[in-house]
């Protein structure tokens, strides 16, 4: 997993003040509005590794760290999570290959991402020409 877009729900709204704080969360890449809400982009390798996206997340933990990172800073601040919704989530196609391999012999896996996106009703972005089966 890279990023994650979601909002919360909290027990009472959530001050100007309280937002400019949770920016200052090391792995918050951005708050931003969406239709009268605030929508929270948090990236997981930034969390381990601040200077770029270049930590590979690969353990359950670490994603529950991640994201126990952010409800407690939300619960020092007062506030209770009353829901999470997730908009969006990224994630990185990384795949250790040997030389003799190419990036082309893994089209069926963006064909698949495609298939499930549809039958799913979630959206992919990029790689336009890989995602025809």
């Amino acid at each position: 997993m890279d990023t994650i877009d979601l909002t919360i729900t909290t027990n009472k709204k959530i001050s100007d003040c309280d937002w400019e704080e949770l920016r200052k969360i090391k792995n918050i890449n951005a708050i931003r509005l969406k239709a009268n809400n605030r929508v929270i982009v948090l990236s997981f390798p930034r969390y381990f590794y601040t200077l770029a996206n270049a930590f590979l997340i690969t353990k359950e933990k670490e994603v529950n760290e991640v994201l126990e990172n952010l409800e407690n800073t939300i619960t020092r601040l007062g506030y209770n999570i009353e829901s999470v919704l997730f908009l969006k989530i990224d994630y990185p196609f990384t795949h250790y290959r040997p030389a003799t391999e190419s990036f082309n012999s893994w089209k069926q896996i963006w064909a698949f991402i495609k298939l499930c996106s549809e039958l799913g009703g979630w959206q992919y972005k990029g790689y336009g020409g890989l995602l025809s089966i």
